[in-house]
């Protein structure tokens, strides 16, 4: 039987939501940003990850971050800040060796060069495996982590890129 977690929007998550801590994440942005598309949407580790099926609506959550970047925010949000003294000296010890710095309460990663084509490749293969196994509904969305800097002119480019990659049944 599956876990249930009292999350409090006002904290951070629980470092013990295993395999949900980025679709948990996911659902609270959408809720709490976008209240009237987006509500009492369950995470279950179906796919799409999010879903609401009385509204018809599915949200696919990925990351188009690198491996290092993704250890490092891993490390952290669940060793660092979670763990007692010798599991925090071990997760400083490896977020620095991958590049990163913690500073009182920030953390920083190693600079890294902006590829736009990391979002494309994610798109096109998530659309081709959600393609294959995953329920369609009435409306199919993509939640993307990344921390890339996108400047708002270029959101009609990539928005439509993306739009043409994204073929099939299931598109975004």
């Amino acid at each position: 039987m599956r876990k249930i977690y009292e999350i409090d929007p006002s904290r951070p998550l629980p470092p013990n939501l295993d395999t949900e801590y980025r679709e948990t994440f996911a659902k609270l942005i959408l809720e709490e940003f976008y209240p009237k598309e987006f509500y009492d949407l369950s995470v279950d580790n179906e796919k799409p990850d999010l879903r609401n099926a009385s509204i018809g609506v599915g949200v696919e959550v990925t990351s188009s971050e690198n491996k290092e970047s993704r250890e490092i925010d891993s490390l952290y949000d669940q060793q660092y800040t979670y763990g007692n003294n010798e599991r925090r000296r071990k997760a400083l010890k490896r977020i620095e060796n991958l590049g990163g710095k913690i500073k009182e309460y920030f953390l920083i990663h190693p600079t890294r060069n902006r590829d736009l084509e990391e979002i494309y490749t994610v798109v096109s293969n998530k659309t081709k495996k959600l393609n294959k196994n995953s329920e369609i509904f009435d409306e199919n969305d993509l939640f993307i982590f990344n921390s890339i800097l996108i400047l708002d002119q270029e959101l009609p480019g990539i928005l439509k890129h993306i739009a043409e990659s994204s073929t099939g049944a299931i598109s975004f």
